[in-house]
């Protein structure tokens, strides 16, 4: 699948849809998916903060998220209607090119390293942000930028 808004080869749906089952090739579905990931790091490193849960506990429901999603961009996840060519060996491909001579050769090791980066990356956006050194709409950027990422779409334009 290949829309008309980005350059050739994109992979995108920009918002459909598959009959049935939601497109991991749809960037509303995987805008809905970083979102909620994006809300679920973000409260679980305020809970252990505040002292509501540990470290470990944290450590641990993050490593479940990483697990999940990598499953899921990896094509394991029935929920999910998938593209074989794209997940994972097309995604990999795409994610190494955004990050070249840093990720793994194995096609599920690289979705799964930038699933740890994209983690990396929101938990770095939750410091700066309880310095006030962000804003809640760069909360917005860092999800888009990866939605794009998981989705082919082009990522360049984020910050």
């Amino acid at each position: 699948m290949s829309c008309r808004s980005c350059a050739s080869g994109c992979r995108c749906g920009h918002g459909t849809e598959a009959e049935g089952r939601p497109s991991l090739l749809a960037i509303d579905v995987v805008s809905r998916i970083l979102e909620r990931a994006v809300g679920n790091v973000m409260r679980r490193a305020q809970a252990a903060a505040s002292g509501e849960m540990t470290e470990e506990e944290v450590e641990e429901a993050d490593e479940k998220l990483v697990l999940w999603l990598t499953a899921a961009f990896c094509g394991r996840n029935s929920v999910f209607d998938t593209d074989p060519d794209w997940h994972p060996a097309g995604l990999a491909a795409h994610l190494r090119g955004i990050f070249p001579g840093t990720m793994p050769e194995d096609d599920e090791a690289a979705v799964e390293h930038a699933v740890r980066v994209f983690r990396s990356d929101v938990l770095a956006f939750y410091r700066l942000w309880q310095m006030g050194a962000v804003h809640a709409d760069e909360a917005r950027q860092l999800h888009e930028k990866w939605t794009h990422r998981f989705c082919g779409a082009p990522s360049d334009g984020f910050q």
